[in-house]
Order: structure tokens, then C-alpha cells, then sequence
């Protein structure tokens, strides 16, 4: 049978040819006539690519509500922004991004809400006769691969709206309650007159059917919803368009089918594919630069980024990480980390999703939480390590081997002075090893009224000073070792204290525990050495660089 459309143009159109795709006067119209439009104030005044794009998603990293008609519209705006100042190479993780927010915004919708998604994206992009017309459908299609792989719901439009293309040039309505897509795909494209469209000259329309019927039977989940795919379908397929292709072998519309076999064209098959997964991704502990080149491209292809900075802190602010890495990211807060974890898991099995940490992310008990919940949930997942405080303490000349228990020193309270800690310097000492000192750090902590009120309201952010916990240990050794005359721990002790390590401004003072109380090493973070009573030659030379006046030769540990 003939094709129902008008031909696009009659010019096979080139492949290198660069298009322009949509500018900014396009998306300020879109957005006008849209129901969105009050989503994004700053659109009009709001022209470069990056700075649209990166403002777009945080909007919409926000809490909305929804209908279908602003979904409709949020689809058509971020398959818009595909191709928007094109001639721009270097943005397509952004605009991946913002597909895969819209992705992401409902769970899922049934086979009349995705044709109603379908047939609207149709009518709000494929427009204009002609060479306008078949650009409008190849801009279109650029975002197939970004829909297809960023979850179910993507993947079932992306399908649905290729679907609908080709049945708008067969006249046989779609069917989006079948599960093979693929199949009736194929059976639309034989319904195609291929040889009348060749002797017509009408290329750019058998371009544009033959890209789309090949982006739809290569969208990952119709081979996996089409049941003999794997048995007779591919074949069927090839067999076909080796026939058909012969009408077209001198003519310039031969390449059109070959591009069925390009992986540039096609989206790859899922078996094929890495699997996406959740990503936890330790920062450092100096600045934005100190994440490794290997972190630094997972955090590039994700679709989610999450901050966690409330265990502990870097040298820089949350816009200078994001104009390095080149991407918005989502702070997690504690409410989120440790009541709410599962959100920043959602999905992470249909896209990729990445919490980074200060340090090593397994640094901290909370991070290893994610890893188990993700395991639960069969969620693929991967861990890049870093430096952390762990290994980093050898910055002061001690050796690492030489360090026994790690302690935690937390800020006291009115009515509550724990010393539990102080057990395990003791045992530290009395087995002649160093003890790492880890200094409290209260940050978003609810206040007493709060939670009596069962309202959110919270204390300003406290990091423990290296004074403050010489002075918490000081009143412990002063309680609980009169009774052993001060023979494990007493005022004249050596002590380090650290501050900002892998910072341009770190810091390193060695004194006795009765000087460190009044010691100020400046801003956090800070953690506090108690070393073995005795040292390696080695390690006392190192520290006497940082001893000022103490004479550690003669020192009695």
C-alpha cells in the first residue's frame, strides 16, 4: 500500500550535514503555550545551553505535582533541549540528565496515558512539511537513545512515539497493549510501498521510516517483550530487508539501510550493555579535584548525583563541585541518608545513580547501610575508593602499622558525658600503639524542643575543636586515673592534633594534652593523636618538625 503522509522532500538528506535543532526563540514559544510555563520563570531571560539545562533540573529535582497534560509537556521540553544549540558537543551528559529527570518524574502509566504521551509528542514535534518536517523528526529521534535508557517508563514512550510515527505513514492504528512491539513494528514496515518510494525519489520519507523502524526494534525492552525474537524474528527481519534493499542498490538511498546496522544509529541491545547500578564515590579530603578520573566519569554518566556531606566536609563549596564536575547535584542531607535511603535508590536499577562522600566511602557505618539495602534489592553496585583521615594520619610522621583501635570523641552534653572511648586509649596504650582520635560533628541535629514538638527545627552546625576534646579527655583523666596515679594518661602526655588534612591549609601541632586545650588549629575538621608511650626514632624526628619549643628527645611518653 502507498504511504498515508505527504512526502517530506525529495533530497536524500546528508549525513554530515550539521543541524542547528531548536533555539532559544523555540523553547520560549514552547514554553508559552505550555502548562509548565510557570515551572520556569527564568527561561526567557536564560540563553546558554549549560546554564538552561543544569536550571531546568533542579527545578524539577524539586518536589511537583503532576498531571498528565504537564508531564505531556516536561517530555516534549526535554526531548526539545536534545538537540538544542546542537552545534554544542560537549553537553550531552546534561542533556541525558534532563531527559532522565522527566523519566523519572512518574512511576508508570498505563497504555492509554502512554498513547496520549505518544500522540501528543507527536503533535507537538513532528510539524512543518518538507525538509522542516523530516528535521523536526530527525531532532526527535535524537532523544530516543537518552528516553530508551533512562527506565521503563522512557523506554515505553520512546517505543510508543516511534510507533506512532510509522503508523501515521501505514494508517494501522498502534497497539500499546501488546508486548510485541518489535513484531508489529515489523508488520507495519512490510505494509510500507519501498519500491514506489524509490522509483518516486522519495528518500528523505524512506530514511526517516527505516531509522525509526530500526530504533524501534533495537529499544532495549521490545527484544525482551517479544517472544521469539530470539527464534525466528531476527531473522525474519534481516531476509526481509535483504529483498527490499535490492530496489534501492544504485541509488542513494542503499546507505539508508545500511544504517540498520550501525551501532551509532541503533541503541544497543540490553544483553549488551553494562549494567546500571548504584555507585558510592569517596571524594577526597582536600578539594573538588582530589575525586579520582575514574569517579570523576561515573559521576559524568549518571542520571542522579547525591552529595552526603553531613559525616564530614571538603574544602569547597557545593557550586564550585558542580561547575567542576559539570553537573547539578543533590544534596543528602542526614533526614535523607538515614530515614529516607531508599529514594536516592529508586531507580538505580534502570539508570545509573551515585552518592558521593567525603573520604572513603566506607568511612563511615551509614555508607555501608546503602550497600546492604542495595544488595536486598538486587541493585547492582560499585565502590570507588579514596583517601580518608584512615590512612591519611601518616601525614604526621606516624607509622600506620603502629595504630591500634580507632575512637570517636563525642561533644558532652548537660546530662550526658560518655567516656567509653577512654577505655580503648588506655588499651591502646598499655599495648603501645597510637590511638586515631575522631572529633564529633553535629551538623542539621534537631533541637530538644523539636522533637518534644514534633516539628523540624535544628541547631546551628558544631565541629569538634582539637582543644575542646584535649579538655573532655583532661577531665576523664582527672576522674578516672586517680586511683592509678597517672601512670597511663595524664597531663604532660603527647598528643597531635590534625586539622584540615589534604588541605591547602592543613595544619599539624604536637604538645602535651595540658597544652593542646589551649591550642587553636583554626577551622574544621579536626582529629586528635594520642601516640604509644614509645616511638619509633623515626617517628620522633618527624614529629619535632611540629613540636615548637617540646624537646621530644628527652621526652618521657
Amino acid at each position: 500500500m502507498n504511504v498515508s503522509a505527504a512526502s517530506l522532500n525529495n533530497s536524500f538528506p546528508e549525513e554530515d550535514e550539521v543541524r542547528l535543532g531548536y533555539n532559544h526563540d523555540n523553547i520560549k514559544t514552547f514554553l508559552s503555550k505550555s502548562s509548565i510555563r510557570d515551572l520556569f520563570p527564568y527561561a526567557n531571560a536564560t540563553k546558554g545551553a549549560k546554564q538552561l539545562l543544569d536550571r531546568f533540573v533542579l527545578t524539577l529535582s524539586g518536589k511537583l505535582v503532576l498531571n498528565l497534560e504537564k508531564l505531556l509537556d516536561l517530555f516534549t521540553l526535554s526531548i526539545m533541549m536534545m538537540t538544542y544549540q546542537r552545534d554544542n558537543l560537549l553537553l550531552m551528559n546534561e542533556r541525558f540528565m534532563l531527559v532522565d529527570v522527566v523519566c523519572h518524574l512518574a512511576d508508570s502509566l498505563d497504555s492509554e496515558e502512554i498513547n496520549y504521551m505518544a500522540t501528543g509528542l507527536f503533535e507537538n514535534l513532528v510539524t512543518g512539511v518538507g525538509l522542516e518536517r523530516l528535521e523536526k523528526v530527525l531532532d526527535m529521534q535524537a532523544a530516543i537513545p537518552a528516553l530508551v535508557e533512562s527506565s521503563r517508563l522512557g523506554n515505553e514512550v520512546a517505543v510508543a512515539l516511534l510507533l506512532t510515527v510509522m503508523a501515521q505513514y501505514t494508517g494501522v492504528p498502534v497497539q500499546l497493549d501488546s508486548r510485541e512491539t518489535a513484531r508489529q513494528a515489523f508488520q507495519m514496515a512490510k505494509l510500507i510501498n519501498w519500491q514506489q518510494l524509490a522509483d518516486t525519489d522519495r528518500h528523505a520519507d524512506m530514511y526517516m521510516l527505516i531509522r525509526t523502524f530500526s530504533l524501534i526494534i533495537n529499544c532495549r525492552s521490545t527484544r525482551e517483550e517479544c517472544p521469539d525474537w530470539k527464534d525466528n524474528l531476527g531473522a525474519e527481519i534481516h531476509k526481509y530487508f535483504l529483498q527490499v534493499r535490492k530496489a534501492f542498490d544504485k541509488s542513494a538511498a542503499y546507505g539508508a539501510f545500511e544504517m540498520m546496522q550501525q551501532p551509532r544509529v541503533a541503541v544497543a541491545e540490553q544483553s549488551h550493555q553494562l549494567p546500571r547500578m548504584f555507585y558510592l564515590i569517596g571524594l577526597g579530603l582536600g578539594d573538588l579535584k582530589d575525586i579520582t578520573v575514574k569517579g570523576l566519569e561515573i559521576v559524568k554518566q549518571c542520571s542522579r548525583v547525591y552529595l552526603e556531606m553531613y559525616t564530614s566536609i571538603l574544602g569547597c563549596s557545593l557550586e564550585e563541585m558542580q561547575e567542576f564536575y559539570g553537573r547539578p547535584l543533590l544534596l543528602a542531607d542526614r533526614d535523607l541518608v538515614e530515614q529516607s535511603a531508599d529514594e536516592i535508590l529508586a531507580g538505580a536499577g534502570e539508570s545509573d545513580v551515585a552518592l558521593l562522600v567525603v573520604g572513603d566511602p566506607f568511612g563511615a557505618t551509614t555508607h555501608t547501610d546503602f550497600i546492604l539495602r542495595a544488595k536486598e534489592k538486587n541493585i547492582p553496585y560499585k565502590v570507588i575508593h579514596n583517601a580518608s583521615i584512615m590512612n591519611a594520619v601518616g601525614c604526621c610522621g606516624l607509622q600506620l602499622y603502629k595504630f591500634g583501635e580507632t575512637v570517636s570523641i563525642p561533644y558532652w552534653d548537660e546530662t550526658w558525658k560518655p567516656d567509653s572511648f577512654y577505655d580503648k586509649i588506655k588499651l591502646n596504650r598499655l599495648h603501645n600503639m597510637h590511638t586515631l582520635c575522631l572529633l564529633d560533628i553535629k551538623v542539621k541535629e534537631p533541637t530538644p524542643e523539636s522533637l518534644m514538638r514534633k516539628r523540624k527545627e535544628y541547631m546551628p552546625p558544631r565541629f569538634m575543636s582539637v582543644a575542646e576534646a584535649a579538655h573532655q579527655l583532661l577531665s576523664i583523666v582527672e576522674k578516672k586515673d586517680s586511683l592509678e596515679k597517672n601512670t597511663v594518661l595524664n597531663e604532660q602526655s603527647l598528643c597531635v592534633g590534625l586539622a584540615r588534612v589534604g588541605q591547602e591549609s592543613q595544619q599539624i601541632a604536637v604538645s602535651t594534652l595540658l597544652d593542646m586545650r589551649s591550642t587553636d588549629l583554626g577551622g574544621p575538621l579536626h582529629s586528635l593523636i594520642i601516640p604509644a608511650k614509645e616511638m619509633h626514632p623515626l617517628e620522633v624526628e618527624f614529629l619535632q618538625q611540629y613540636a615548637a619549643s617540646l624537646k621530644l628527645d628527652d621526652y618521657n611518653h
